[in-house]
């Protein structure tokens, strides 16, 4: 890692030292076109003012030196052209997608493969191929997390049904034993109070039978009684006869 860092350094420092190189010579170039732009512009004034004033041959050799001038400049140009295309030369360059590094175009198949089979690419490459294995591996146990917890979900909701469901069984069972129970203590009750009934007609048959049977029983006490009372008097009566007759 640390020799590839500072391979890219190093190339970042070259490729900028040859940019400097290049765009010095162009900007004192344009410098140079420009100041001769102006004289060659002065000039020519200076050669209309020469031709209004009859001196031709002044004018002339002015003109000479314009021609002179306006070569340089073309020059110049010519100069600054081929430096701004070595430049554009120099700018064509792509980064390679595996491992970052700077790669010249249309470069020589030879250092190509160099570059492919180097340390750098080659172990940027077998990251990448580790990068993608584990964005498979985790995926797919996204997947399987998710499907199991979807699994879980459906079990937890069946349970949930089959619990209310069994609430709810359960309610309507204690609701039918709590009638069944009811109508139970009814019918208890009914037939408590049917058997209290029938026990109070036979209780009040055999008193009123107590009853009929004492009223017949009590004629005879009756005149047993009579009978006493009249014996009783009758002995009386003789007593008394008896202690008169003393």
């Amino acid at each position: 890692m640390c020799e590839s860092l500072s391979v890219y350094f190093v190339f970042v420092y070259n490729t900028f030292y040859c940019f400097q190189q290049a765009a010095g010579p162009t900007g004192k170039n344009e410098e140079k076109i420009q100041v001769l732009t102006d004289k060659i512009d002065v000039l020519l004034q200076q050669i209309e003012e020469l031709g209004s004033e009859g001196k031709v041959e002044e004018a002339q050799g002015m003109m000479k030196l314009v021609e002179q001038l306006k070569e340089e400049r073309e020059l110049l140009r010519s100069t600054t052209s081929t430096i701004e295309s070595f430049a554009a030369q120099e700018k064509q360059m792509e980064v390679c997608e595996v491992c970052g590094a700077f790669l010249i175009v249309g470069d020589a198949q030879s250092r190509v493969d160099d570059h492919l089979m180097g340390k750098q690419h080659m172990g940027y490459a077998k990251i990448k191929a580790t990068v993608e294995e584990l964005k498979v591996s985790f995926l797919s146990r996204d997947r399987r997390r998710s499907r199991s917890h979807d699994r879980s979900e459906r079990k937890h909701r069946s349970r949930s049904r089959d619990r209310r469901r069994s609430k709810s069984r359960d309610r309507k069972s204690y609701k039918h034993r709590s009638k069944s129970r009811d109508r139970e203590q009814d019918r208890k009750s009914k037939e408590k109070a049917e058997k209290r009934g029938s026990e109070d007609k036979k209780s009040s048959v055999k008193s009123s039978s107590r009853e009929k049977q004492s009223e017949d029983t009590n004629p005879e006490s009756k005149e047993s009684d009579t009978k006493n009372e009249v014996n009783g008097t009758s002995e009386d009566i003789k007593s008394e006869g008896d202690t008169q007759s003393n």
